[in-house]
């Protein structure tokens, strides 16, 4: 079934003819629901490979499409193992900024907020520093809006979220227990 889907994701452009991309989709969901879980580990390999970004983004768009047929035919219960692994996968896809992940994201009832408040909540805890102001879950989203506004890098790390600098520090959001996060400024040279 996997060298099947991967012939029909390898089929599809997304971008170039959305109809038949559709057609294709649909064809994915007629072989049943295993074929969702294939999809998922197709869609996850895809990410990890190192291939040339137009191709590995071509994929990842026909893997969306997919699965949102899955999601558009089947209202699946959100409390399936599946169904959370699909979830964190559109989730990441979104925060690298994949619009139709986003679109069938807020399509299935879930917000940017919600996706950044779990990227959020799935950073290790990390130890609290003197001069951290400790913050909750709403506050950290707020900072995240209101560091739009700062300069430099922004976005998740391996064990924090950037928020950006300003003229005298960088900021960052660091995870310090179960639901609180520590704003904390390094001095920048």
């Amino acid at each position: 079934m996997e060298k099947e889907i991967t012939q029909i994701l390898n089929a599809m452009d997304v971008k170039q003819n959305r109809e038949d991309a559709e057609s294709k989709a649909i064809s994915i969901y007629k072989l049943g629901p295993e074929a969702l879980d294939t999809l998922l580990e197709i869609g996850l390999a895809t990410e990890k490979k190192p291939i040339d970004t137009p191709t590995k983004r071509k994929c990842l768009r026909a893997v969306i499409l997919a699965i949102s047929i899955f999601f558009t035919k089947n209202k699946y219960s959100p409390k399936t193992e599946c169904h959370a692994r699909v979830m964190d996968f559109l989730m990441d896809l979104s925060m690298k900024n994949f619009q139709s992940a986003k679109t069938l994201l807020g399509t299935m009832g879930y917000s940017e907020s919600d996706v950044i408040q779990k990227k959020l909540l799935s950073l290790p805890v990390a130890e609290k520093h003197l001069h951290d102001k400790i913050i909750s879950v709403n506050e950290a989203l707020e900072e995240i809006r209101l560091g739009k506004f700062l300069s430099g890098g922004r976005g998740f790390k391996q064990d924090h979220y950037v928020l950006g600098k300003d003229k005298k520090k960088a900021y960052a959001l660091y995870r310090v227990d179960k639901k609180k996060f520590a704003l904390r400024g390094h001095t920048t040279l």
